[in-house]
């Protein structure tokens, strides 16, 4: 469990907060607030520094970008996607000949309570690696967008310089990408928590009662090995 939180921390955290730092870096530079040479930041000390500082600020990106800039953004009418509920749907369709009785709104508790059960591991690291997957995708997203608000910024106060306004747009287009990325993630994410929950039974209910798998993970695993073999959903 150490590793998977490390590697949480890692593409989590670490690398946005990372960006998140040269980002702030280079608003400071723009608006003349600091002069820095990037050369200068490879001294011991300062590395160190600006390495518990990429994780702190990880936290922070991670915070800003759930509770202030998806809470906006899924105010948009092409953002309003319940993608438990579309997992939900998708899942009770490939499986119609089954009484499947779970909620859109169970998957988080059914996540826990599969971690707590014999699961099978390879089960837990797909469910784990999709929902790694989103938040590393989702605050990269959020900080590539930052940062190409300023390359706009950069266009107007430097003498509307070219460069700024392409890479902005570059810039951009990536951010939309991985927004969609984290999306199809998070998708999929949904899909295999009700995918393996289906081992303990067809409902919450049952899924709480049964402490051992009934259906031996044969559904689990036949949805679960095609992972790599199956296409992204298109989430609009």
């Amino acid at each position: 469990m150490s590793l998977t939180l490390s590697l949480l921390d890692l593409f989590t955290y670490f690398v946005p907060g990372t960006i998140f730092l040269y980002t702030i870096i280079e608003y400071l530079v723009l608006f003349k607030l600091i002069d820095i040479e990037y050369s200068s930041l490879l001294s011991s000390p300062i590395i160190f520094i600006s390495i518990l500082l990429s994780y702190v600020l990880g936290h922070v990106l991670f915070a800003l970008n759930a509770h202030i800039w998806e809470p906006v953004i899924d105010k948009f009418p092409w953002n309003k996607n319940d993608f438990a509920e579309k997992a939900l749907e998708d899942f009770k369709t490939q499986y119609s000949e089954l009484p499947i009785e779970f909620e859109a709104e169970d998957s988080t508790l059914l996540y826990t309570l599969l971690r707590e059960r014999n699961s099978p591991n390879f089960a837990l690291e797909t469910i784990f690696r999709q929902l790694v997957y989103n938040q590393l995708s989702r605050n990269l997203s959020f900080v590539i967008l930052v940062l190409a608000f300023k390359q706009f910024i950069a266009f107007f106060m430097r003498g509307y310089s070219l460069d700024f306004l392409i890479f902005g747009i570059l810039l951009l287009l990536i951010g939309i990408l991985l927004k969609r990325w984290s999306n199809t993630h998070w998708y999929f994410h949904h899909l295999f928590i009700f995918c393996s929950s289906l081992a303990y039974g067809t409902s919450l209910e049952a899924v709480l009662i049964n402490n051992e798998p009934r259906w031996e993970g044969r559904m689990a695993v036949n949805l679960l090995s095609t992972e790599n073999q199956q296409k992204d959903p298109i989430i609009e």
